[in-house]
Parts: structure tokens; sequence; C-alpha cells
């Protein structure tokens, strides 16, 4: 299971350790145990597989995979937005289709017009 660390931006000192993680919601990041408000702008959330035996105050090591974004929250809302905003541009796509198939069989209709005319 995974393991949350709360990173001081400064210094990289882990600030915080949320054992088991289940998610990362805006600030807060739940798991066995959670943390509320952490303040962004002077941490970062740092998620791992692996495991790692550190302990708070220590510094955070570089060349670990960060995997948070699997565990931030999923806004329903948002998903939604971005399934009409897909459906909407596929939509104007087909209109734009349609459109140029109609010109098209105009075209051959003006031009089987004007080849029964000529007879």
């Amino acid at each position: 299971m995974a393991t949350g660390y709360v990173v001081a931006k400064q210094g990289a000192r882990i600030v915080d350790i949320v054992p088991n993680i289940r998610e990362i919601d805006d600030d807060n990041m739940h798991g066995d145990r959670s943390v509320f408000g952490v303040n962004l702008k002077m941490a970062d959330f740092f998620v791992t597989d692996e495991k790692l035996e550190l302990k708070l105050d220590d510094v955070f090591p570089e060349g670990h995979t960060n995997v948070a974004d699997k565990y931030l929250k999923k806004e329903p809302q948002a998903e939604v937005h971005n399934n009409i905003a897909a459906l909407l541009i596929e939509s104007a796509a087909d209109k734009q289709k349609i459109a140029s198939l109609e010109s098209m069989v105009g075209n051959l209709l003006i031009g089987v017009a004007s080849l029964k005319g000529g007879q």
C-alpha cells in the first residue's frame, strides 16, 4: 500500500506521514490517518508505492516516483463537464461532415440534372 508524505518545499524535510493512503482531497490527505489543511505553498504531497524507512524531519530522498495523481479525488461534476465537452466537439465534427455530404449530394444532383437537360 502507498505511503503519503507531506514534504516542505524548502529543505525537502518530511513534515507529516500518512500510511496506507486512500485519497488526496484539495489540501487534505487521507489514509490510516489524515492530514488536514496543508499549506500547499509551503509543502507538497508526495506518494510512493515503495517501502521507505523515513520518519518526521528526515530529508526526503531524490529519485523516487511521485504517484500522488493516482490518489487525487475525482470530482464527478468535472468528469461530466469533460464528457459533455467531448460530446459537443464530436457533435460539431459530425455536423460538419453532414454539411459536406449535403453539399456533395447537391452538386451531384446538379450534375445529373445538367446531363439530363443536355440530351
